[in-house]
């Protein structure tokens, strides 16, 4: 098993083999880069079903092909057991074409770093983008993104949060967002303003049937009871602050324990 403490040298999984060159070898075409990234506990990626049902998707409706049955799955557990065995980490798998017009998967693997349980957050300074043509789906190398977190970082938070032209919530940079509203009911905006189409975000959906879809605006948002970031590798987590006023009692509530409830079952 390789060391999960040696940083940055951890081998690549490329269309089945693992080594340390293996994506080396691969030229990448300027086509769109599907991506999805799972937690790996005990060698199985957490909702496996969901991740292969997204990097599959994603690749046939960016136009990169059909991508075989099962092949994410393998690609996401066979690094994470070569590298973490029974260890925890994360995997992340690209489904990308080649300069050899080929449709070619590779996972990453990285460390599960320590995060705190209460994130803070700020409200982005510029606006989201809106509806794509990606429709919901996890690409790499989306600038938006990265600005965000760049933010986030630079102000020492965990999240920064991300609204449309006219206000609305649409999503974090790292999660989508649920919100426990003045009413008790607990919701999210809706894909329609253009946020990712996260994996965390199905899973509680189906598992939770009544959750709402519902609007957040730019101010509305600190009277909310909870706000809540969610995604596959962390789960569910309490956002305490945003722009550092607290939200709600700046802990987690009965919104937030009910997605921990749910995204853990059966795990």
């Amino acid at each position: 098993m390789t060391d999960p403490s040696a940083n940055g040298d951890f081998p690549v999984w490329c269309d089945g083999r693992i080594a340390l060159d293996a994506d080396r070898l691969l030229e990448l075409a300027p086509h769109p880069r599907c991506i999805t990234t799972g937690r790996i506990v005990a060698g199985r990626v957490r909702f496996a079903e969901y991740h292969e049902r997204r990097l599959r998707r994603d690749a046939a409706q960016q136009g990169l092909g059909a991508l075989p049955a099962g092949l994410c799955v393998r690609a996401l557990e066979e690094l994470g057991q070569a590298i973490f065995g029974k260890a925890t980490g994360i995997v992340r798998v690209e489904a990308a074409r080649g300069k050899d017009d080929g449709l070619h998967v590779i996972a990453r693997a990285r460390v599960l770093g320590a995060e705190p349980r209460i994130w803070t957050a700020l409200r982005a300074s510029f606006d989201h983008e809106g509806p794509t043509a990606s429709a919901g789906a996890k690409l790499a190398d989306r600038p938006l993104y990265e600005r965000g977190r760049a933010d986030a970082k630079a102000a020492g938070v965990d999240e920064a949060l991300l609204f449309d032209p006219v206000g609305r919530l649409v999503e974090g940079c790292r999660t989508n967002i649920f919100f426990v509203a003045a009413d008790g009911s607990l919701c999210t905006p809706p894909l329609e303003r253009g946020a990712v189409r996260g994996i965390a975000r199905d899973v509680a959906l189906a598992r939770i049937h009544e959750i709402q879809e519902r609007d957040l605006g730019r101010e509305e948002i600190l009277h909310c009871a909870e706000l809540i970031a969610v995604n596959a590798v962390r789960g569910a987590t309490p956002i305490g602050t945003l722009d550092g006023a607290r939200i709600g009692s700046g802990t987690a509530g009965p919104g937030t324990n009910k997605l921990v409830r749910a995204l853990n079952a059966n795990e």
